[in-house]
């Protein structure tokens, strides 16, 4: 692996811009290499579900195919605005408070790099304090009425600090509030994997996605070879809400492999 990384790896990138519509990448050609990664991002302002999958095809200029037999027909990333799962690959979402006062018994389950928190509403200020809280269990503010703005801000403030927390995800998000009733975050490059916001959300918060990746890892084997099938690219399916997806792909390895090469690109 002396010299630079381009000069041992290919490394190809593009973005298409916002659309509903079903967009796809350029052919990339597998003949001389015989594993790649393929990395999506898809921006929006506020995007639901879109699925993105791997595609093959027989030459540069035929568009290329999808099937479940490839990467399992794709990824379906984002998610929608009453709990956002992992397999949705998100990095960047507001949550946005609705104007009803937060019950306790909806508790909101954040994952983020390996790590889930359960925060808990709660009306004793015993619990409000981080004295109180444990790697278990957080809590925070359910006391002030979400019927007024200064309400519904307090409530954002208190759950940026116990995000921002060292027992829960210090360090590992940025955290900005655009209005009174807002929270956005975005997932920093410290934090590994994306951001999963699940249980008793729905009646209280909205969350709307702003940024979703996802990867595949795919050797020259798996293409159908029966079929001439050399080169791959990335397909976004038709999607309720216009964004823009960026592709990169980087190409490795070839006939001969130095034994730090072998394995998936990703690893």
């Amino acid at each position: 692996m002396n010299g630079k990384i381009s000069e041992n790896i290919a490394i190809d990138c593009e973005v298409h811009g916002p659309t509903t519509a079903a967009s796809s990448s350029i052919n990339y050609d597998m003949r001389s290499y015989d594993k790649a990664l393929v990395a999506i991002c898809l921006g929006s302002t506020g995007m639901t579900t879109c699925t993105v999958s791997l595609a093959q095809s027989s030459a540069a200029t035929v568009a290329g195919t999808t099937s479940t037999a490839l990467k399992g027909g794709g990824m379906v990333l984002g998610g929608p605005a009453s709990g956002i799962t992992t397999a949705g690959g998100v990095r960047q979402l507001t949550i946005t408070y609705g104007s009803s006062t937060i019950a306790t018994a909806q508790d909101f389950v954040f994952t983020l790099g390996g790590k889930s928190r359960t925060i808990s509403p709660t009306s004793s200020t015993v619990y409000t304090n981080a004295t109180a809280w444990t790697t278990a269990q957080l809590y925070f503010m359910s006391t002030i009425s979400c019927t007024a703005e200064t309400g519904i801000q307090l409530h954002v403030d208190h759950l940026q600090t116990v995000l921002n927390s060292t027992l829960a995800f210090n360090g590992m998000l940025t955290m900005a509030t655009n209005a009174t009733n807002t929270l956005k975050l975005t997932v920093n490059d410290a934090a590994s994997g994306p951001l999963s916001i699940t249980g008793g959300v729905a009646a209280v918060l909205t969350m709307t996605v702003q940024n979703a990746v996802g990867v595949f890892d795919v050797n020259a084997a798996e293409l159908d070879s029966t079929a001439n099938k050399r080169y791959i690219s990335a397909v976004k399916a038709t999607a309720a809400v216009a964004n823009e997806m960026a592709v990169t792909v980087v190409r490795a390895g070839g006939r001969y492999m130095p034994s730090v090469m072998k394995g998936n690109v990703s690893t």
